[in-house]
């Protein structure tokens, strides 16, 4: 995959990988934990949690830790198109 341009680094959206990266990326910037939440606008407490697996931040918290390092985020959508001529589960056709 091709880097776009004014990023670093590609990362499939994989909240675990992701998480990695950032904590990587942070350590190797040699920042806090308290500088990186003064940045995107959260806690702390909320940069621990995230780095650790223990809370499932909003995509506008991911997008912005991410960015801070250059790391891009992208999610794969799938080649097939839906089956648009069955209904889902309690959808009801009207006529």
């Amino acid at each position: 995959m091709a880097k776009p341009e004014g990023f670093s680094k590609v990362v499939k959206f994989d909240l675990g990988s992701l998480r990695r990266s950032v904590f990587v990326e942070r350590t190797n910037a040699r920042l806090t934990q308290d500088d990186v939440a003064a940045t995107i606008g959260c806690s702390r407490k909320w940069v621990s949690r995230f780095e650790r697996g223990l809370s499932v931040p909003s995509f506008e918290i991911v997008i912005a830790y991410a960015a801070m390092f250059g790391i891009e985020i992208y999610m794969a959508l799938p080649d097939a198109s839906p089956d648009m001529t069955t209904p889902s589960k309690g959808v009801s056709n009207f006529e």
